[in-house]
């Protein structure tokens, strides 16, 4: 193929021939040129999506070198750290949720494990065995991106175990705090019979203890378990110098046996303020605090006063 050009003041004649070899090199420089161009701009763009878009890059496998690779995995491990910093505080605010619920139980005088403190425990409770077969876990070969969404998922849950503690605790605190819960005694103290069936101690018959005989020094301070209404206070037969306090949720509790007492029927008491000292009066063998629990006019164990309740609305 021939092409003639005519151009200039003088129309000067230039002609180009065009044969099969020259139209194949001219294309395949071309080709040649264009393909340069295409990935000079893929690698510009890669280089902007690195700084500005890395989950993008990663995403697409686009990482075209070592150094890009690096990059995007220390950005990973400083957002994994910002995460875990945030799992871990969560966890603290957890844990000090708790301990703020054992100072509480502890505050009312009780162990936590349901016995009154004092009391031995047997020798069974103090090693307790463990076991089972041998079955070793082998920790996975996370990226930083498995561990990235592991801490995520760890973070959400821990924040709706915070936020569901919390809101239940100061809900129940508060209910709680208007329950025959403490201990009735302070300073060193022991039980010489819990509540139930026993040998009767004066007549040996078999009969049904119905609270909890606390001993301790003699005229030692005899404390009101919840708020309440004191609803008696005299001598009672049986009980001796007696002390019935009303509480809410259907809750009354008695304290007999008492040398003397410091409340009258119709005084509203608060949690540990003082109704009496412990005696020696009514049925009894000796200086002790007979403490009873009362839940709907029914006795119920003062080690576990809240089992009734919890039984009654489920």
């Amino acid at each position: 193929m021939q092409l003639i050009w005519i151009g200039g003041p003088a129309h000067r004649i230039v002609s180009f021939s065009w044969t099969a070899r020259r139209l194949w090199l001219g294309g395949l420089l071309i080709a040649t040129v264009l393909l340069l161009m295409g990935g000079l701009m893929h690698f510009m763009g890669l280089r902007v999506a690195v700084d500005f878009a890395p989950e993008l890059v990663r995403s697409m496998g686009g990482v075209a070198s070592q150094s890009q690779l690096q990059k995007l995995e220390e950005q990973h491990a400083l957002q994994l750290q910002s995460l875990q910093g945030r799992v871990q505080a969560l966890q603290t605010q957890l844990q000090t949720l708790h301990t703020s619920q054992n100072q509480w139980l502890q505050g009312l005088g009780w162990k936590s494990n349901g016995t009154v403190s004092g009391d031995k425990p047997p020798a069974w409770s103090q090693s307790g065995g463990q076991g089972g077969p041998l079955q070793l876990l082998t920790a996975p070969k996370w990226r930083p991106a498995d561990k990235l969404s592991a801490a995520q998922q760890a973070l959400a849950q821990t924040e709706q175990a915070v936020d569901f503690l919390s809101q239940s605790w100061q809900a129940e605190q508060h209910k709680l705090a208007l329950l025959p819960l403490s201990n009735p005694l302070s300073g060193d103290y022991g039980i010489t019979s819990r509540f139930g069936h026993r040998s009767d101690p004066l007549t040996r018959a078999h009969a049904l203890h119905t609270g909890l005989d606390l001993v301790a020094p003699r005229h030692a301070r005899v404390s009101a378990t919840a708020p309440g209404r004191v609803v008696r206070s005299e001598l009672s037969g049986a009980y001796g110098q007696l002390v019935e306090i009303e509480h809410a949720s259907h809750y009354l509790t008695r304290y007999a046996h008492l040398d003397r007492r410091d409340v009258a029927a119709g005084d509203v008491v608060q949690r540990g303020q003082a109704v009496g000292v412990l005696g020696n009066t009514g049925r009894s063998t000796g200086p002790h605090l007979h403490y009873e629990i009362l839940y709907k006019n029914q006795a119920v164990n003062p080690e576990t006063p809240l089992q009734a309740l919890w039984q009654d609305r489920h």
